[in-house]
């Protein structure tokens, strides 16, 4: 069950977007407390403000980590720390929270294929861990 208390932590005006980009691929660890989930890709979205998240969408609800700063030591290596958790369910339900963590992204060169990405965040309720595995084709990516 996942479990967040109603907030704006992380919301976003969806008139704020700069770019979102698709990768496919597979979770072979994605849990939320002692629940556990599977995926098949994720979207990274970056906002006008600043902002970054990362969301992994599943049948009927999707969980994105959000924040505010990043960094990218390498061309091939980003890092988002991450400072709010949402949960959106199908019936337009949006549960956000506080949370301390990060996502590693590790991908090619030029950014167009995404070998990895890892996500943990912690918030006052429960851990969220999430490890991705590109499948190897190039990302999707839109400019608004």
């Amino acid at each position: 069950m996942l479990l967040l208390a109603a907030g704006p932590a992380g919301a976003q005006n969806l008139d704020n977007l700069q770019t979102m980009v698709s990768a496919g691929g597979s979770c072979p660890v994605f849990s939320v407390g002692s629940e556990r989930y599977s995926c098949s890709g994720f979207v990274y979205t970056k906002f006008r403000n600043g902002r970054v998240s990362f969301t992994f969408p599943m049948a009927d609800t999707a969980i994105s980590f959000s924040g505010g700063r990043d960094s990218q030591p390498s061309l091939d290596n980003y890092v988002l720390f991450v400072d709010a958790v949402r949960i959106s369910a199908g019936r337009g339900e949006v549960r956000s929270a506080q949370a301390s963590g990060r996502c590693r992204m590790n991908a090619s060169d030029d950014g167009l294929v995404v070998h990895s990405l890892s996500c943990t965040a912690e918030t006052d309720r429960q851990e969220m861990r999430i490890e991705f595995r590109g499948d190897g084709k190039p990302v999707n990516r839109r400019s608004f």
